[in-house]
């Protein structure tokens, strides 16, 4: 019960961040800010953009069972927002990755969503459009 009401906060203080970070885009600060969700939710973001998509998956696993969807959930999420403000090579690749976790998710995930099916669907476009 503690574990669920920690990863509950977690996500919560996570969407809260990142909507916060959405509400300021387009400002100057917008690549420090997503580089500080990086550092806070997870690693330095060098590590997302070095590594392929199975390291990153499988650094996922260090997590508890029970915590390992809500930490795919915001990872996909934080690589889809920083692909959204990058250009060039970093971009494609970051929206790929984003892709593959919101795919796997829809996959494994119990709870079906339709914010995440429609990710799935921009993140498709943006990709066939480059």
């Amino acid at each position: 019960m503690i574990e669920e009401d920690y990863i509950l906060r977690l996500l919560t203080q996570f969407l809260e961040d990142i909507s916060l970070f959405l509400s300021k885009r387009g400002k100057e600060n917008s690549e420090k800010e997503i580089q500080i969700l990086y550092s806070t939710y997870f690693r330095s973001s060098q590590y997302y953009y070095e590594n392929n998509i199975s390291t990153i998956d499988a650094s996922i696993s260090q997590y508890k069972e029970n915590e390992q969807e809500s930490r795919m959930q915001m990872l996909a999420e934080l690589l889809y927002q920083d692909a959204l403000i990058k250009n060039g090579e970093i971009k494609v690749d970051l929206l790929r990755k984003s892709l593959y976790l919101f795919q796997k998710l829809d996959i494994k995930s119990k709870t079906f969503s339709i914010d995440r099916r429609n990710k799935i669907q921009q993140i498709k476009t943006l990709l066939a459009t480059r």
